[in-house]
């Protein structure tokens, strides 16, 4: 099983945050040239193809694996698209030999002038200290990014666990829509239902209707800042509405034992 860990880091100076946002502006252009190869037919790619872009090998060979992966659900999605387009603000993302933990420091290779490597400080909270249990319990590393959000930079990391072995054989589903938010069903070996929860996406359809609305009165009224309060007032329920159903996904667990499928909803919640 992954877990996957956001980490948030100790703001940068502004040196370091300009070094931030140049390599995530050359990772932009770096995969978006890759995708543009991909649909020309060039599979047999590596960082070499890529001298222009200043970023370093590591990372430009992890965009490759990161673009071929996505361009081939670009090609099953069947899509109107001519090709994927990459959004302005993409993660720098690392292979789990090219970047370091040590204690509450992080190492990673940026380009300036030149590849250099570069050590962060991160925030040690609670999540912070169980990753680095993990850690020093022997887990393997997975793949990490860095990525800029709400004018914070963060940086995540996945880690592999074993899977804890359990004698019960219930089994439990869990189908994520709009209309209900989650149905949880748990079954017996005989394929007996024994136990079934509801989270209807009523009140959620409601607040963000209501915030939409709102959203477009100020949007009239060029009221730019009253906006982004607002969005920050609706993204702030919303992740405790989240929270609220995870909670209650686990608690579900609990009374019916442990289960033999482990939901999409309660991994959200480990890695929260």
């Amino acid at each position: 099983m992954q877990l996957t860990y956001v980490l948030e880091l100790l703001k940068p100076t502004k040196r370091k945050e300009n070094i931030f946002l140049n390599n995530i502006a050359e990772v932009v252009k770096n995969r978006q040239t890759i995708a543009d190869k991909l649909k020309a037919g060039e599979t047999k790619l590596s960082s070499a193809d890529f001298k222009e872009i200043n970023l370093p090998s590591s990372v430009k060979n992890q965009n490759i694996r990161e673009v071929k992966a996505l361009y081939k659900l670009f090609l099953k999605s069947d899509s109107d698209k001519d090709n994927i387009e990459f959004k302005a603000n993409q993660p720098v993302c690392y292979n789990n030999q090219n970047y370091k933990i040590d204690h509450h420091i992080i190492s990673i290779p940026l380009y300036t002038t030149k590849c250099q490597r570069f050590a962060f400080p991160v925030k040690q909270t609670e999540r912070f200290e169980e990753l680095q249990q993990y850690i020093d319990s022997g887990c393997k590393l997975g793949k990490a990014s860095l990525f800029y959000k709400r004018g914070k930079w963060y940086f995540a990391v996945t880690i592999k666990i074993k899977n804890k072995e359990t004698s019960n054989p219930n089994i439990m589903g869990i189908d994520i829509g709009l209309r209900q938010l989650a149905v949880a069903s748990v079954k017996n070996p005989q394929g007996k239902e024994i136990n079934r929860q509801f989270h209807t996406g009523k009140q959620a359809g409601f607040i963000r209707k209501k915030y939409r609305s709102l959203r477009r009165k100020l949007g009239q009224s060029k009221k730019v800042k009253v906006i982004k309060n607002i969005n920050d007032k609706e993204q702030r329920w919303m992740t405790d509405l989240n929270h609220k159903i995870s909670r209650q996904l686990i608690n579900l667990l609990c009374c019916d034992g442990p289960v033999g499928l482990v939901s999409a909803a309660r991994r959200k919640k480990c890695r929260a």
